[in-house]
């Protein structure tokens, strides 16, 4: 058993240990397969072992059903023959000892978990584990010159098996609730640096930019993701391409090249991406459509500034969170920050601008459009949509997700540029996101959506470095530079984004058949 789990345990093989959501969809019995060479090349794979050169995958290891004595190079039925010194052979050469793995008919010698399950958790608040199931056949022979088997004896031995980030050991991070370190091991998980994520220690695969996360485009079982660019290049806040940008499936039809028309590489990631946020507060009825104040006095929360002060020259509805005046109906404050439900936002009839004010460490903009159809309507004859730190848009925003856009609904997010304002976190799974402007409007904006496009607009999509770092925060996919998750969403960890190691440990369980 300690020879076969050690076979298990190298890199390669890692991933034998457990099989991904749509492996269970494709054969509900999964879980209680014995692998095959097809199962293990398609399903099994273990993105830890792949490399990068600018962007570029250029090679991922196949798990080795030989070192298993498995698959299409089984040799002697699956035996592993022990001489007399303990050397381990496929070949007999003499020995009497031998031992194999079995999966007997309707039984339950083998069981594998679900990648996705919430035991496999990278940092796990409870310290759970996945359970893998391994059966070990052990025989004895007559002698050394007989076929004949004198004693045979099957171990049942269940597995812990551990989550762990790429090439590091096991990690942890601090619950400031108990001021205790949490998860499965010692190593520093935070996200140590806003400005520079591939410092974060789970991220360090050579020559992957974890940028690429700006824009996950995601499949469901209606439609897959895709990005309509037109052949124009996403770019970073460098102006650097941006490769490469996710893709979620869900169907082996989906995140085919045919859905990218970007000058970006797109990689397609079998993964469950955190779950939407829902509002937090109660509401009754149909949400408000957000508009531009046009009519005095405005609701609250909102305002109307019509002077031209650069750099602003349009009329401007003011969405100001840092005021502490009574909050309408359709919003609340959860953890100091301002969580409204909207039908939609509407600024395609004028040319009013929309501001929206945030705070820096509290009073954040958390925005919700559960409705199908048009979310946000915008032209390019209308005004923008701004995230700024004061009422005249002169302070700089730091942090795009201080501004959040969540869409559940099957929508149209149409958003127009601005020259430097247009700052936001938008996750809609099931949305079209388009982008319009001039060729002097710019987006610094990480899009989660089932569609991206950019298709016959000259205004540019860049992906800051810090926004991709702070979606991993507020999102609960890395603790912050404190080592909590203080300033996510749920205060938990959701750790399922990014490509993940696992190893086996042994546990107290096991069972013995014999004969």
């Amino acid at each position: 058993m300690a020879y076969l789990i050690s076979q298990i345990n190298k890199e390669e093989n890692r991933h034998l240990l457990a099989y991904p959501q749509s492996a269970e969809k494709a054969n509900p019995d999964a879980a209680t397969s014995l692998w095959t060479d097809i199962q293990a090349a398609t399903n099994h794979l273990n993105p830890c072992t792949k490399t990068y050169i600018n962007g570029v995958n250029t090679y991922q290891a196949s798990p080795s059903l030989s070192d298993l004595n498995l698959g299409s190079s089984k040799a002697n039925n699956g035996y592993f023959f022990i001489g007399d010194d303990g050397a381990i052979s496929k070949t007999r050469n003499g020995s009497t000892r031998a031992f194999r793995i079995v999966k007997r008919p309707n039984s339950k010698d083998f069981k594998i978990p679900i990648k996705s399950s919430p035991s496999l958790s990278l940092l796990d608040d409870t310290k759970n584990s996945g359970v893998f199931r391994l059966s070990v056949e052990a025989v004895v022979y007559r002698n050394s010159q007989s076929n004949e088997i004198a004693s045979s004896t099957i171990l049942q031995e269940d597995f812990s098996v551990v989550p762990k980030c790429c090439k590091i050991p096991f990690g942890s991070h601090q619950d400031s609730v108990n001021n205790s370190p949490t998860g499965h091991g010692n190593s520093n998980y935070a996200l140590t640096s806003r400005t520079n994520p591939t410092s974060n220690r789970c991220l360090m695969l050579q020559g992957l930019d974890p940028e690429g996360f700006g824009i996950v485009v995601i499949g469901n079982e209606e439609i897959g993701g895709s990005i309509l660019a037109g052949g124009s290049t996403l770019l970073n806040s460098r102006l650097a391409a941006v490769n490469p940008v996710y893709c979620v499936f869900v169907k082996s039809d989906q995140c085919i090249p045919a859905d990218n028309t970007s000058g970006n590489q797109m990689e397609r990631l079998d993964i469950k991406l955190p779950e939407l946020p829902t509002y937090p507060g109660s509401f009754n009825g149909t949400p408000p459509v957000l508009k531009p104040c046009t009519l005095l006095p405005c609701p609250p929360l909102l305002s109307r500034e019509t002077s031209s002060i650069p750099p602003l020259s349009n009329p401007r509805t003011i969405f100001d969170a840092t005021s502490t005046a009574p909050l309408p109906e359709n919003c609340t404050l959860l953890k100091n920050d301002i969580h409204c439900i909207y039908s939609g936002i509407d600024l395609s009839g004028g040319p009013d601008d929309l501001i929206f004010v945030s705070g820096n460490s509290s009073r954040r903009i958390r925005l919700y459009f559960p409705s199908n159809g048009t979310g946000i309507k915008q032209t390019l004859a209308s005004g923008t949509i701004r995230h700024c730190k004061n009422k005249s848009c002169t302070a700089f925003v730091g942090n795009v997700t201080d501004l959040s856009l969540f869409g559940s609904g099957v929508q149209d997010l149409t958003m127009k540029g601005s020259t430097r304002e247009a700052r936001f976190f938008t996750y809609a799974p099931k949305a079209a996101v388009r982008l319009i402007g001039g060729s002097s409007d710019t987006f610094q904006t990480v899009v989660w959506a089932n569609r991206l496009d950019i298709s016959g607009t000259s205004a540019k999509l860049n992906i800051p470095r810090t926004g991709v770092a702070d979606v991993f925060i507020l999102m609960g996919i890395l603790p912050d530079e404190n080592n909590t998750f203080n300033n996510s969403l749920t205060g938990h960890s959701f750790t399922d984004l990014f490509p993940w190691d696992m190893v086996a440990r042994s546990t107290s369980r096991y069972r013995f058949f014999g004969n």
